[in-house]
């Protein structure tokens, strides 16, 4: 299974000059936890530069870093401030497994995803841990038992328990799940 297959295709963004209160209203209004940043080149943006200059993510653990800290700015700052970069991205033709290793060794929990067409990249979604677990789950119905474990586990020890569980075990092999590369 590959990265492509369950990521999220419509990528909420902001510009990275934008403040942290604009970021934080975004964030809100669409319920999400985090935005990828764009470079802010040209305020008249045709369709296709939407995902083109990826920079950053702001995610709501920098909001609450930057709010926590000793001196915190106001909300006015522009988000290039406070963003995590640089961006660490994945591949759409990139396996599940090569997904949720990046995140482990990386200590993060979302993914850009791009695909590169003529030496340029283009981010084309985002993938987050709740996206590998959905696709997870999906993958074996067929080990009931070994899903409820599993979930059960989550609850106690959280996502990343059951990721190392699954790399460490060979879940994904192609000999037990002929749809993963």
């Amino acid at each position: 299974m590959t990265i492509s297959s369950c990521m999220t295709p419509n990528v909420i963004t902001a510009t990275s000059n934008q403040t942290i209160r604009e970021v934080c209203k975004i964030m809100s209004n669409h319920k999400i936890g985090s935005l990828v940043i764009l470079k802010d080149t040209n305020p008249v943006r045709d369709k296709n530069a939407q995902y083109s200059n990826p920079i950053g993510i702001a995610t709501e653990r920098d909001v609450v870093t930057h709010l926590g800290s000793k001196k915190p700015s106001s909300l006015q700052t522009p988000v290039l401030e406070i963003m995590s970069h640089p961006l660490v991205t994945i591949q759409s033709n990139s396996s599940l497994k090569d997904g949720i290793e990046t995140m482990q060794q990386k200590n993060i929990r979302r993914l850009p995803v791009i695909n590169k067409e003529n030496h340029n990249e283009k981010m084309v979604g985002i993938v987050t841990e709740k996206d590998i677990f959905r696709a997870i789950a999906k993958i074996l119905p067929s080990q009931q038992n070994s899903t409820e474990g599993l979930v059960s586990d989550q609850m106690q020890f959280g996502y990343r328990f059951m990721y190392e569980r699954f790399i460490n075990e060979d879940y994904f092999t192609k000999d037990t799940h002929p749809g993963l590369g």
